[in-house]
């Protein structure tokens, strides 16, 4: 992605491909760069996500996992809670390094049950979301935040 700002689905700039520094598992520093986004409630935001997520990611390697799983967390924060709803928004949240990319959806809460990865059963047509996207990440964190729903996976 050139520059280091960008519209973000069209509602204004947003910070993006931000460079940050942390300190590792063992108290390295690390380096990575960032970028997040507030979208609308809408399934048509999820394609937005999508070409955000491409645009940011550009020709990375994990590019087509990471795509999906986006698109999946998305659209699971906007059937399962209150994203979906009304005024609804999700946030997406991405950060790269050069061990690869964790990318983070945040709902408005307001779901039923918890996020969870269950078995896969071959004969339901619902449930399958997480259990995909366990598959393509290396890592999958379901946090509950101030009353919302945050899945975080790690793509490498």
């Amino acid at each position: 992605m050139s520059g280091d700002a960008f519209r973000c689905a069209g509602e204004g700039i947003v910070s993006g491909g931000q460079k940050i520094r942390f300190r590792g598992a063992y108290g390295e520093v690390l380096a990575a760069r960032a970028w997040c986004c507030t979208f609308p409630g809408t399934l048509e935001q999820v394609v937005r996500a999508r070409h955000w997520t491409g645009e940011a990611l550009g020709d990375a390697p994990f590019l087509d996992d990471a795509v999906s799983i986006v698109a999946e967390l998305c659209a699971n924060a906007l059937r399962h809670t209150a994203s979906g709803k009304g005024s609804g928004v999700f946030h997406l949240a991405l950060t790269v390094s050069r061990w690869g990319v964790t990318l983070s959806v945040t709902d408005q809460g307001g779901s039923v049950g918890v996020p969870e990865l269950k078995p896969l059963d071959r004969e339901s047509e619902n449930g399958r979301g997480v259990y995909l996207v366990s598959k393509l990440a290396r890592r999958v964190v379901i946090r509950r935040v101030s009353g919302c729903y945050r899945v975080t996976a790690d793509v490498i």
